[in-house]
């Protein structure tokens, strides 16, 4: 399985440019606010924490952190959500993700890494590239050809909202 996730970082990183605005509604997400997944098998977890924070609910976003890890699957997640009242949007669709980053929403993904999935957040999306949040390395971005994305998204997006 680790071989699996080397395949998928190398494409990421080989497809990554130096990154730059790449359109008006680029969303900044100060590194203080990015958390960082220091545990095996919690990316979903550590985006959602990331994604409260920038929405200003970071006491929302630590009880999530203490209280939730481990592997997670679409359904499963929504169903943790839901039961912690956090509201969120799905979508399965690039102009979803457009309209919510239009809207100003970090998205979140699911790309496929090998034989597993990892999650990652779309801060910015144009006809030709993707620019990414990953919480295994919250120091940078990551400008993905939107080809390239396409190739890895498993078509799951979700935003949340106050």
């Amino acid at each position: 399985m680790a071989l699996q996730r080397i395949v998928f970082w190398l494409a990421l990183a080989s497809t990554a440019s130096a990154i730059s605005a790449i359109s008006a509604a680029q969303i900044d997400v100060p590194v203080s606010l990015r958390q960082e997944n220091d545990r095996t098998g919690s990316c979903a977890h550590a985006e959602i924490v990331t994604q409260l924070r920038f929405l200003g609910e970071p006491d929302e976003a630590n009880q999530w952190w203490t209280t939730h890890s481990g592997g997670e699957n679409a359904s499963h997640l929504n169903a943790e959500m839901d039961a912690a009242a956090i509201n969120h949007v799905d979508g399965h669709t690039l102009e979803f993700i457009r309209e919510a980053n239009a809207a100003g929403h970090l998205v979140q993904v699911e790309v496929y890494a090998g034989l597993c999935t990892h999650a990652l957040i779309v801060s910015d999306i144009t006809s030709s590239f993707v620019r990414l949040i990953d919480c295994n390395h919250v120091k940078r971005d990551w400008q993905m050809p939107l080809n390239d994305f396409k190739t890895y998204w498993t078509g799951w997006a979700f935003y949340l909202e106050n």
